[in-house]
């Protein structure tokens, strides 16, 4: 693999080698002996180099000049200098670290070696495979587009001498979606229509299952009631997670006799294709990417909708763990699509009783949470945008004061609004102070027109929210950093927010 997380970028150095080669061999690679379970299971995996590591490290303490060399039996090389010098047959990397890969003299050799390679017959061919091909459109894709033509530029082969594959597993399954996707993958790679050979489309099959059908009654009462949180917690507690199973299996109906732990798996793969629920699970999931609440109603269509949540949860559970020990093949493959999105900020009202909380059955120091800058909250309390510590996660309110006199008020923002004088809001504040807090004893109350600067030390949200994160900082320091001591005024607001706009950065 040629990534950037391939060890180490430049030129050969004994440096560099003892501070990113040395702790992976002397702390990890090395220490494995030959009967490790761990590098047993690495293996397995496909996670341990195929190589003779302690030939390639080379015997510890001597010359780095006469060490990392690669060994005769080495079918896979570790470093970037070994493919520098000798280029492997098979390369992944990715299309930045390509783009790269063709600009740098360092390269230079592996290209050079691939052409020669080239030329040395007609019928050597350069394959190119991309993964999750239907990721490259629009301007990524034109990137990438053009980055295939650059790369057979620099090998100087026309596009008959570059073969690709392209794999996605988001196709449509009609006939136009077919056509489309053997056009995206023409422009993408430089084929033009109707040159041959083309592109050929290569689709999968599915198993076929037994016999689906929605759950009965007592199947989804016995799945609503399956100890998820017990299951889910096979790696901590085996013996408890078995319990749960076999507590839904007798309501099921299924045999438990001899199975263990270790079995677990591979007799739940045996048993759920016998249950007609679970067939239609499988069906419904794999057809197409479905919304848990609409997965949740077809499985389950006699339940409302907590014991259907609760019930489909359960038997995805089941579905996902099971696997064959014969085939490794997984009973439900499933992927889970999380959709975020991202927040500019949050805003807390320092009101501990507003009515606007979006729990108010639990006593918390703040009130309600807004995603939006605002002044006052709907209770009529100030506003402060609330941000956390980005390492131990304490929260604070960020306020500004005035560096005339000694600070008694905390602003919400470096300069007022728009035809609104904060001094005078203050003032309005004091003297209609909101329901549920104490009248101003004093002109400039802290607590009727600003927040107590106690409350900015240590502003302890009851509420599972977060905010942006806070650069790292020593916890516990009594002012978020990004606090301000002082008002600028508009013409040195603008001058310290003046500077040099970089140029987009540009190809060709």
């Amino acid at each position: 693999m040629y990534t950037s997380r391939t060890p180490y970028p430049g030129e050969p150095n004994s440096k560099k080698a003892a501070a990113q080669i040395k702790p992976l061999f002397e702390k990890f690679y090395l220490k494995l002996d030959e009967r490790s379970v761990l590098k047993r299971q690495l293996e397995e995996k496909g996670r341990w180099p195929k190589k003779d590591l302690p030939g390639f490290y080379g015997e510890p303490g001597s010359n780095w000049d006469r060490r990392l060399k690669t060994q005769p039996n080495d079918t896979e090389l570790f470093t970037r200098h070994e493919m520098q010098r000798e280029c492997p047959d098979i390369l992944i990397t990715n299309y930045s670290m390509l783009e790269y890969m063709l600009l740098r003299p360092i390269e230079r050799t592996i290209f050079d070696q691939t052409k020669a390679w080239l030329d040395e017959h007609e019928d050597n061919y350069l394959t190119l495979v991309l993964d999750e091909a239907h990721m490259y459109r629009g301007t990524g894709g034109a990137e990438v587009a053009m980055l295939i033509r650059r790369l057979m530029a620099r090998l100087e082969i026309p596009r008959e001498r570059l073969r690709c594959i392209l794999t996605s597993a988001s196709m449509g399954k009609d006939s136009a979606a077919q056509i489309d996707a053997l056009k995206f993958a023409g422009e993408l790679t430089g084929l033009k229509q109707g040159r041959k050979p083309g592109f050929e489309l290569i689709t999968g099959k599915l198993a076929p299952l037994a016999a689906a059908a929605p759950a009965s009654a007592e199947q989804t009462t016995a799945l609503a009631e399956f100890s998820l949180n017990d299951f889910v917690r096979f790696g901590e507690n085996k013996p408890r997670a078995l319990d749960a199973v076999r507590v839904v299996a007798l309501k099921l109906g299924w045999d438990t006799t001899g199975v263990t732990a270790d079995t677990l798996a591979d007799w739940l793969y045996a048993q759920l294709p016998t249950l007609p629920v679970a067939n239609l699970l499988v069906s419904e999931a794999t057809a197409a990417a479905k919304e848990f609440s609409v997965l949740a109603a077809t499985v389950f269509p006699k339940a409302d909708a907590h014991t259907a949540a609760k019930a489909t949860e359960a038997l995805l559970s089941l579905a996902n763990f099971a696997r064959s020990t014969a085939t490794d093949k997984v009973f439900l493959p499933a992927r889970l699509h999380l959709f975020f999105r991202g927040l500019q900020g949050f805003y807390a009202c320092i009101n501990p009783n507003c009515a606007h909380r979006h729990d108010t059955s639990r006593r918390s120091l703040l009130g309600a949470l807004w995603h939006e800058p605002r002044e006052t909250c709907k209770c009529g309390s100030r506003v402060y945008e609330l941000l956390t510590h980005r390492d131990c996660g304490i929260e604070y309110l960020r306020g500004y004061i005035s560096s005339r006199g000694r600070p008694e008020y905390l602003f919400h923002e470096k300069e007022s609004p728009v035809g609104i004088s904060e001094l005078q809001n203050q003032g309005a504040l004091a003297r209609n102070p909101p329901a549920g807090r104490r009248p101003a004893s004093s002109p400039v109350p802290a607590d009727a027109g600003g927040l107590d600067r106690h409350q900015v030390r240590r502003a302890h949200v009851a509420a599972s929210h977060r905010s942006r994160r806070l650069p790292p900082r020593a916890c516990g320091d009594p002012q978020p950093r990004q606090s301000t001591r002082r008002i600028r005024s508009t013409a040195a607001r603008s001058a310290a927010g003046a500077g040099v706009r970089a140029k987009p950065r540009s190809w060709t």
